[in-house]
C-alpha cells in the first residue's frame, strides 16, 4: 500500500472506529454521530503486511551512561508507541543528557553527537539537538528508507507499551510534550512542518483502555459517551475524544 493511500485508509479509519476493546458505560443521552465505515473489502486493500513492530516487554530505556570516554544516551524501546511518543522522548532523553554529571563537552555546541539509527526515534533526537543549536550531529543507519517508522504511525494513543507503574508517570509527561507537538503542527504553529498532523475525534470503548485519560484536563478535553451509527443497521455506545490527533509525518 502506498503512503498515500494507507494515509487515506488510517484516516478514515480514525475517523470510524480507534479502538474496540473493552467496554462503555453510558451517560443519560448520549449524541449519536453518524459516520461511514472503512471499506475492507479486498479491492480497497494493498499489501497486507507492511512492516514487523516489535512489542518490547518492559518500559523503554531512557537513560544516560558512560562507557570508557563515550557517553550514551538511551532512547528505545517504546513498542508500539514510538510516534506516539517520538518528540517527547527525544526531548526528555536530551534533557537528561545535557544536564547530566557526564556531558560537561556539551557546552561547546559543536561537540560531535553520533545518533544510531534513522526511524522516528533517531530523527526527533537529532531534529530537538539541533532545535537546541548543535551542529555536529550525523545519524548512523543501515538504510534510511523503508523502515518501520515509514509504515508505522496513525492515531496519538499511548497503549501499546507494558510499563511499571513507577514508568508510566515518566510515560504521561512524555506524551503530554508529545501532544503538545503535533498539535503545533495541526494548528500550523510549527514553522518546520507544514503538515503532518490533524485534529480528528477518537473514538474508544471506554476511557480506561484509551491510554488518554492522563491528558485530559492537560492538553485534551474530556471525553464523551456516543452512539455510533454507521448507517448499516450497526450501533454501537463508545467514548469519543474530539482532539485527538492523526499523524502522518513522512521521513525522508
Amino acid at each position: 500500500m502506498s503512503h498515500s493511500s494507507r494515509r487515506y485508509f488510517l484516516q478514515s479509519s480514525a475517523v470510524g472506529v480507534a479502538a474496540l476493546i473493552g467496554n462503555s458505560a453510558l451517560g443519560s443521552t448520549p449524541d449519536i454521530r453518524k459516520i461511514t465505515p472503512p471499506n475492507f473489502n479486498d479491492a480497497y486493500l494493498g499489501q497486507r503486511i507492511l512492516c514487523y513492530r516489535p512489542m518490547r516487554h518492559g518500559s523503554p530505556n531512557l537513560s544516560v551512561v558512560k562507557e570508557g570516554n563515550k557517553i550514551i544516551a538511551h532512547n528505545y524501546g517504546h513498542g508500539g508507541s514510538g510516534w506516539t511518543l517520538g518528540p517527547g522522548s527525544a526531548n526528555y532523553v536530551n534533557e537528561l543528557l545535557i544536564n547530566s554529571q557526564y556531558a560537561m563537552d556539551l557546552a561547546n555546541k559543536a561537540t560531535p553527537i553520533a545518533i544510531i539509527g534513522a526511524g522516528v526515534i533517531g530523527l526527533f533526537t537529532a531534529y530537538d539537538l539541533n532545535k537546541r543549536g548543535f551542529s555536529n550531529i550525523t545519524i548512523y543507519a543501515d538504510r534510511v528508507d523503508s523502515l518501520t517508522s515509514h509504515n508505522a504511525g496513525g492515531l496519538l494513543a499511548p497503549v501499546s507499551m507494558d510499563n511499571s507503574p513507577e514508568m508510566q508517570v515518566t510515560i504521561d509527561r512524555i506524551g503530554v510534550e508529545a501532544y503538545r507537538f503535533y498539535d503545533g503542527i495541526a494548528k500550523n504553529k510549527n514553522k518546520d512542518f507544514k503538515g503532518g498532523a490533524l485534529i480528528v475525534p477518537t473514538y474508544f470503548n471506554n476511557r480506561q483502555d484509551s491510554g488518554l485519560e492522563p491528558y485530559v484536563g492537560v492538553v485534551m478535553q474530556p471525553a464523551k459517551e456516543v452512539i455510533l451509527d454507521f448507517g448499516n443497521g450497526t450501533t454501537r455506545p463508545m467514548v469519543v475524544y474530539d482532539d485527538g490527533i492523526y499523524i502522518w509525518i513522512q521521513l525522508p
